[in-house]
């Protein structure tokens, strides 16, 4: 349920109207996989200038304001605190000035054909910028959550689909790799194919390495390789044609996977860089080993 206790109290100077809030009523299945209340608030306290809000807590339980709003000509300011007895759940406190103003009268609200309680329209428009709030931070949780999965914290034993791919896919950014590293484009697109580059054995290595590991998706037609740097923190999407032979590959996509777009091009460059190195001294080994 969304609402489980309402008030509404006031004087002749404010209003203030408290809203119970179940997370679970708003977020998505894969959303509120991952949601966790004290996770939150600490994910509140670190990005707080994100979300345009401030930290009103004192001795007791965590309080943030989502700042000074402006509603059907009021002042209002709302607050978001932990619920006392459910464990999930928020509370929502909206305090609005009213300055002697009534709140029960009715009001025009554009888009509708009716006319609405001015303290409805508050408590509405309150708690439509909370759920925004609310659903933005947990969408980055969970953007974190699947980086880490995949990356960092990946295990072998984890249950893996491509949909968690997909998604992660979804809430990053993307750089061609074929833009940034040119000696990519002579290792992918050579024609002769006289190196005969056997790719399936160095993706395989590429997973027996410490500084990465590689997943790999069968797609039908298409082989998906996921190769993830350790050090850089990134991701290399690559997607070539399934082929009978080791040595003849059509690759069609191979991109960069960032989490954020701060310092992108360094970083970018660097992986870049690791990941075409590896490629060249195992091709090397491989000659070397075969004279």
């Amino acid at each position: 349920q969304v609402q489980l206790d309402y008030c509404l109290e006031g004087s002749a100077d404010y209003m203030l109207q408290r809203r119970f809030l179940a997370p679970s009523s708003i977020l998505s299945k894969e959303l509120i996989e991952n949601y966790d209340r004290t996770k939150l608030f600490e994910h509140f306290s670190s990005a707080r200038e994100s979300y345009k809000l401030n930290d009103c807590s004192g001795a007791g339980e965590k309080v943030f304001a989502c700042g000074l709003l402006k509603i059907a000509g009021l002042s209002c300011q709302v607050f978001v605190a932990a619920h006392e007895t459910i464990d999930s759940a928020l509370e929502v406190f909206i305090l609005c000035m009213t300055k002697g103003e009534r709140v029960d009268t009715y009001v025009a609200v554009e888009g509708s054909l009716f006319a609405e309680r001015i303290c409805d329209v508050v408590l509405e428009y309150s708690m439509t910028a909370v759920e925004k709030v609310i659903t933005a931070a947990a969408s980055k949780m969970r953007n974190v959550h699947l980086w880490k999965r995949l990356g960092s914290e990946f295990a072998t034993t984890f249950p893996l689909s491509e949909v968690l791919m997909d998604e992660l896919r979804q809430c990053c950014h993307h750089i061609d790799m074929m833009d940034i590293e040119p000696r990519l484009q002579a290792l992918l697109t050579e024609e002769t194919n006289e190196l005969q580059i056997p790719w399936d054995e160095i993706f395989k290595s590429f997973d027996r390495s410490p500084l990465f590991h590689c997943i790999r998706f069968d797609r039908g037609e298409e082989i998906n390789w996921v190769v993830y740097s350790r050090e850089y923190d990134i991701f290399i999407d690559i997607v070539s044609e399934q082929s009978s032979s080791m040595t003849q590959k059509h690759f069609r996509r191979v991109r960069l996977l960032l989490e954020d777009n701060f310092g992108e091009q360094n970083i970018a460059k660097n992986a870049s860089d690791q990941f075409v190195s590896f490629v060249l001294n195992w091709v090397w080994d491989d000659c070397w080993l075969s004279l």
